[in-house]
């Protein structure tokens, strides 16, 4: 059933979907996100306003977020996958094969099940940072998100 989901869900939100299903599939490669030029290379698009334009609409309608790198300058921000099914689309119904009554049974402790599920935590956990620390009681102290690449300027 969730097989023609994705081309729906794109077609029926955007002009030239195509351009926005590109910029989702190249982000769906990198878990930690793609900077604007990696971005460019791997989605094969052009570095003018229109790739602008698609990054804006893909971040307003909740699909990607863009974040600041930890102690990095701006134009290094990333750009991150945050619409789940999106990211299960690509990683566990597109590439599989013909599905049976039992696939789902037989495919939940697959690579890329458990690497998909990993990132669905690690995503929800990053959209409700406040309640999260509001249950642990640290409401009040100040903290930034920023993605962590292990490197260091």
């Amino acid at each position: 059933m969730l097989r023609a989901e994705f081309a729906d869900l794109y077609s029926s939100l955007f002009k030239r979907a195509e351009r926005h299903e590109a910029v989702i599939g190249a982000l769906s490669t990198k878990a930690r996100g793609l900077t604007r030029s990696e971005l460019i290379d791997k989605a094969k698009m052009a570095d003018a306003g229109s790739t602008t334009r698609i990054l804006q609409e893909l971040e307003e309608s909740g699909f990607i977020r863009k974040y600041p790198p930890f102690g990095k300058k701006e134009r290094d921000a990333l750009y991150q996958l945050t619409d789940l099914y999106s990211l299960f689309y690509l990683k566990c119904i597109r590439k599989s094969i013909k599905p049976d009554v039992n696939s789902w049974m037989t495919g939940l402790d697959s690579p890329a099940l458990r690497a998909w599920s990993g990132y669905a935590f690690e995503q929800v956990c990053l959209a409700h940072l406040g309640s999260i620390k509001q249950a642990l009681g640290i409401a009040g102290i100040g903290t930034a998100a920023a993605s962590w690449t292990g490197e260091v300027n």
